[in-house]
């Protein structure tokens, strides 16, 4: 039965868009339970209760998931069972959550040199399936995940924290998160998921006009983007004062970090809630934006979530900043124990008092760590300090921006203009640059007629070349702060 629905599911993929579509709308009446399998009842089932359990249930909850991983890991994956005989770890002796600090810390760099000896022996081949993350760095990272179990599970989890905002299961939505399946159209419905897909590839100001009338005509009641696809569409709607003649849901925005200016500009031109999550491509760790507030609630259902302190300074911010150091429950095929995710989280005491789950809470994500650019002694400077959390008057004269760094000390600026865009504006933009780093920074700009997105649809602002874990980290300091 299982080999039969993934099969079924490769086929509709790559079957040609009118097979597609039949097949789509005549298969749409079968219940998302059956669609998805056993494991995402199992877990649908799971998090409708546990996310009310009290702290004591979680916890016991989570060791019993550490131990079961752990043992796996040590049993199965020969990276593990190298590396614990290695250090005089033994899962036999797990006891506590502070017996995992005898386990070093999961690397990207690790992952890459460590590719094939990271996988489970005992999970069937059929039942590998190789992924990979985005790459900000231009090195994607490739992976595996169990292909009965991950995906369904993680499903659950989306679903789960989307009702917070009033989702429900076969709700239509519109999806502006990469390109159609057909690569050649600027949209499609598909009728299984009752989506409608919009193309960022073909997002312009040329071609808005039409996403907005697509919307109106299909009416989907949420809005699902990357943070940066959102505010894409945001910005040329309000450009050519375009809105929706009905009121949406909610916008999902994840995959990305959502800046502050996004999150207000989207808010002014859909009049609606964005709803925010955190998350990786390695299911590591998931957390989602409270229903009553715009803190991050981490599942401890997910995975098990360290905070490490770093020694970040962040000017004009006093909370500390931790690194965000994840193991993930959810794909026993390619585990993730200790992986430091290149994140940093500013932490919020106790649990939140608005929804009453005990969940641990996240501030803010403060950013990863090719969210920044390096100056020429070594500083860290943030996009936040660097562009978002500037009043830049150019940004309503710019189509797109975007900041490359190939060597420390050196970026340049992409700016696809407007007509109204002037040199003015471009002095503007390196006198606030030169303002917030004050020195060795050197800027130039470009001014190039498009700027590609990435392979899966996301605008980046920074396209950042260097790999920050090289530098010498005794030069590193984080100035991560908004100039008011």
């Amino acid at each position: 039965m299982k080999n039969l629905r993934y099969k079924f599911k490769d086929f509709y993929l790559n079957a040609p868009f009118g097979v597609n579509s039949a097949l789509g709308a005549a298969l749409s009446v079968i219940p998302y339970d059956i669609r998805y399998g056993s494991e995402f009842s199992k877990f649908r089932c799971l998090l409708r209760s546990s996310q009310w359990w009290n702290k004591e249930r979680l916890a016991q909850y989570q060791m019993e998931e550490l131990k079961r991983l752990l043992r796996h890991a040590y049993d199965n994956v020969p990276y593990y069972g190298s590396l614990f005989q290695d250090v005089g770890f033994y899962p036999q002796n797990f006891k506590d959550f502070s017996d995992l600090k005898g386990i070093p810390f999961l690397t990207k760099k690790i992952v890459r040199e460590n590719l094939h000896s990271l996988v489970a022996r005992n999970i069937p081949k059929a039942e590998l399936v190789e992924t990979n993350t985005g790459g900000s760095t231009g090195e994607p990272m490739a992976f595996f995940r169990e292909r009965y179990k991950t995906s369904p599970r993680e499903k659950a989890f989306m679903f789960q924290q989307w009702e917070r905002v009033g989702f429900v299961m076969g709700d239509k939505m519109a999806v502006l998160r990469g390109p159609v399946p057909q690569g050649e159209k600027a949209f499609v419905f598909d009728h299984f998921l009752n989506s409608l897909i919009l193309s960022s590839f073909r997002l312009s100001q040329e071609t808005v006009v039409e996403y907005v009338r697509v919307m109106n005509k299909y009416r989907p009641k949420f809005l699902h983007v990357y943070p940066s696809t959102g505010w894409l569409l945001a910005n040329l709607m309000e450009k050519q004062n375009l809105r929706l003649d009905y009121q949406l849901k909610a916008v999902l925005c994840g995959s990305e970090k959502l800046f502050k200016s996004y999150r207000d500009l989207m808010q002014r031109v859909f009049e609606c809630r964005i709803f925010s999550w955190y998350g990786h491509s390695e299911y590591a760790v998931l957390a989602g934006e409270c229903e009553n507030s715009e803190d991050y609630h981490v599942f401890p259902e997910y995975g098990y979530t360290e905070f490490v302190k770093a020694d970040h300074k962040i000017d004009d911010i006093q909370e500390k900043v931790f690194d965000v150091v994840a193991t993930g429950f959810n794909n026993y095929a390619f585990p993730f124990i200790r992986y430091k995710t290149g994140d940093y989280a500013i932490l919020k005491k106790g649990y939140c008092d608005r929804c009453s789950r005990q969940y641990p809470l996240i501030k803010e994500i403060v950013g990863r760590e090719q969210d920044y650019v390096v100056t020429e002694d070594g500083r860290l400077i943030s996009l936040t300090a660097l562009i978002f959390g500037q009043h830049l008057k150019s940004f309503s004269k710019t189509r797109k921006m975007q900041i490359e760094q190939r060597k420390m000390g050196e970026i340049m600026v992409k700016v696809v203009p407007s007509t109204a865009f002037s040199e003015g504006d471009e002095i503007e933009i390196m006198g606030v640059i030169q303002k917030c780093v004050g020195h060795g920074l050197a800027v130039t700009f470009e001014y190039p007629d498009y700027i590609e997105p990435t392979q899966r649809g996301k605008h980046s602002f920074l396209k950042q070349h260097l790999n920050l874990n090289s530098l010498d980290q005794k030069k590193r300091t984080y100035e991560t702060g908004v100039t008011k």
